[in-house]
C-alpha cells in the first residue's frame, strides 16, 4: 500500500470514527435516565448494526494496513533488494509485451514495403509504407519516454531556486534584527528574528536533502540500466537539455538488449524452421530502425536547436558585455562603475558557459554520431541477412553478434561527466539549460 492509500484510510477513519460517535450520542440521549453502561452498550451495539459495511470496511482496511506496512520494519535489506528487483522486472515485463506488439506491427510494415511498387499512383508505394513506419518508430519512443527525468530536474531546479531566495530572506531578516529590539511586547524581538532565521536554515537544510534523495533516485534509475554515475555525475547530467535524450536512448538499448536475448531464446525453440526465425529476426531488424531513428533524432537537436539557441545566447550576451564595458570606461561615478563591473562579470560567465556547453554538446553529439555509423553497419547487414537468409542457424549466429554490440554501443551513448567544481557556472549551465528548454 501506497502513503497515499494509507493516508486514505487514516482519513476514512476518521471519517468513521466522527459518525459513529454522533450516531451513539444521538441514540443515547433519550435513554439518559437508564444505567449507563447498559445505555452506552446498546447504543454501541445498534450504531454498528447502522454502520454496517462501512464499519468492517473500516476494519478491515485498518488491518490492511498495518499488514501492508509491517513489512517496512521487518524486512531485511537483502529482502528490500529482492522488492525492488521484482518491480524493476514488473516494469520490463509491462514495456515487453507492448514493444513486442509494436515490433510486430513494424515487421508487417517492412514486409509491405517491400512487396509495394517504388511509386504508385492509386495504391500505396514504397515512400508511404516508409511513412508508416516512422510514425510506428515515432510511437514506439513514447513507450521508453522517462518523464521522471524531466519532473526530477525541473524539481532540483526549483529547489534551488528556493534555496537561493531563502539565503536572500536570510540576510534580509538578519538586517532587520539589528534594529530589533532585546525585549518588546508589540514589536518583533533580536530572539524572535534569530527563531525566524533558525526556521529558514532549517528550510533549506530540508530542501537540499530533497535534492540529494531525487539525484539518488536518479542515480538508481540509471544503475537499473548499467550505467553507474557518482552523486557530482549525476548532478552534471540531470543540468544538462539533453539528459532526457540521453536517458531515453540508454533505457532502449537496455531494453533492446533484453528483447534480444528473449528473441534469441525463442529462435533457439523453434529449431531448424526458418519462417518463425525469420518472425523473430525482423523484431530484431525493427530495433535496430528505432535505435537508430532516436539517434538521428538526438543529432537533429543538437544541429538545430540546442547549439544553434547557446550560439545566439552567447553573441547577446557579448553585446550586453561590450555596451557595459563601454559605460564602464565613459562613466566617473565609481558606484555607477561597480555595478557596470559587476555586469560585466555575470555576462562574462554566462559567456564562458554557453563556451563550455557548446564543447559538450558537440562531443556528445560526435560520440552518438559514431554510435550510429555502427548501428547503420549493423542495419545494413541485418536487412540483407533477412532477406536472403535460409537457415535460422545463420540468423541465431548474427543476432547473438547484434546482443553484444548493444553492450558495446552503450558506452558510446553515455557523455563524459565531469562533476562542476564551480557553484556559480553549476547555476549558470542550469539557467541556460532553462532557457533552451523553454525555447525548444
Amino acid at each position: 500500500m501506497t502513503m497515499s492509500d494509507m493516508y486514505f484510510v487514516v482519513k476514512g477513519g476518521q471519517s468513521t470514527v466522527k459518525y459513529l460517535l454522533a450516531a451513539l450520542f444521538a441514540l443515547a440521549a433519550p435513554q439518559a435516565a437508564a444505567d449507563w453502561t447498559a445505555s452506552l452498550q446498546q447504543a454501541w451495539d445498534r450504531t454498528k448494526v447502522v454502520s454496517g459495511d462501512l464499519y468492517e470496511t473500516t476494519r478491515a482496511a485498518g488491518k490492511s494496513t498495518w499488514e501492508s506496512t509491517r513489512g517496512l520494519f521487518t524486512r531485511s535489506p537483502e529482502e528490500h533488494a529482492n522488492a525492488r528487483l521484482d518491480h524493476q522486472d514488473a516494469e520490463f515485463r509491462e514495456t515487453l509485451a507492448e514493444t513486442l506488439t509494436k515490433l510486430e506491427d513494424g515487421v508487417a510494415i517492412l514486409q509491405r514495403r517491400e512487396q509495394a511498387p517504388e511509386s504508385a499512383f492509386f495504391r500505396k508505394d514504397k515512400a508511404g509504407f516508409q511513412e508508416d513506419f516512422n510514425d510506428l518508430l515515432s510511437e514506439m519512443t513514447a513507450i521508453f519516454e522517462e518523464d521522471a527525468i524531466i519532473q526530477s530536474r525541473e524539481r532540483i531546479f526549483a529547489l534551488r531556486q528556493g534555496i537561493a531566495a531563502t539565503k536572500q530572506q536570510i540576510l534580509k531578516l538578519k538586517e532587520q534584527q539589528l534594529a530589533a529590539p532585546r525585549h518588546d511586547r508589540l514589536q518583533t524581538t533580536k530572539r524572535d528574528y534569530e527563531q525566524q532565521i533558525a526556521e529558514q536554515r532549517q528550510r533549506i537544510i530540508d530542501q537540499q536533502t530533497e535534492i540529494a534523495a531525487i539525484s539518488g533516485q536518479f542515480i538508481d534509475k540509471l544503475s537499473a540500466l548499467g550505467i553507474a554515475l557518482t552523486p557530482g555525475e549525476a548532478e552534471m547530467l540531470l543540468a544538462r537539455v539533453d539528459s532526457r535524450d540521453i536517458v531515453q536512448m540508454a533505457v532502449v538499448f537496455n531494453t533492446a538488449k533484453k528483447i534480444d536475448t528473449q528473441l534469441l531464446a525463442l529462435m533457439a525453440d523453434s529449431g531448424e524452421d526458418v519462417g518463425p526465425a525469420k518472425r523473430y529476426y525482423g523484431m530484431h531488424v525493427v530495433l535496430l530502425e528505432l535505435v537508430r531513428y532516436m539517434q538521428n533524432r538526438y543529432i537533429a537537436d543538437i544541429d538545430q536547436q540546442y547549439i544553434p539557441q547557446l550560439k545566439a545566447i552567447r553573441a547577446s550576451t557579448q553585446a550586453l558585455y561590450q555596451n557595459a564595458k563601454a559605460a564602464f570606461k565613459e562613466d566617473a561615478d565609481e558606484h555607477r562603475k561597480r555595478g557596470y563591473a559587476a555586469n560585466m562579470r555575470a555576462n562574462q560567465l554566462t559567456i564562458d558557459t554557453a563556451a563550455i556547453y557548446i564543447e559538450l554538446l558537440e562531443s556528445q553529439r560526435a560520440k552518438v554520431a559514431a554510435a550510429r555509423g555502427r548501428i547503420e553497419s549493423d542495419l545494413r547487414l541485418a536487412k540483407n541477412t533477412y532477406a536472403t537468409v535460409r537457415y535460422s542457424a545463420e540468423l541465431l549466429a548474427i543476432l547473438q553478434t547484434s546482443r553484444h554490440s548493444f553492450e558495446a554501443l552503450m558506452g558510446l551513448q553515455v557523455p563524459a561527466l565531469q562533476p562542476f567544481t564551480n557553484l556559480r557556472m553549476q547555476r549558470e549551465f542550469e539557467a541556460l539549460s532553462r532557457r533552451i528548454a523553454a525555447r525548444s
